[in-house]
């Protein structure tokens, strides 16, 4: 069974972020996420969530529907 948690959805994305996989200013959705890094949408919700709150990320409710859309601030 697949336990991974949200702290390793934050971990990778930070990774990816520190590897300059996502620029400043690019958008970075919940469902393209999940399917890039192999997890569920809720592990990365949490992870974008986080981010935010270190000022990584500015996050925003899709306009067509229930995802998660931030613009990477760094």
């Amino acid at each position: 069974m697949n336990t991974l948690r949200h702290s390793d959805a934050y971990d990778l994305i930070l990774l990816a972020i520190d590897d300059g996989v996502f620029q400043p200013g690019d958008r970075m959705v919940e469902h393209e996420l999940a399917k890039i890094f192999g997890f569920s949408r809720t592990p990365i919700r949490e992870a974008l969530h986080k981010l935010e709150t270190v000022s990584y990320t500015h996050l925003r409710a899709h306009e067509t529907e229930a995802d998660l859309v931030c613009r990477l601030l760094l």
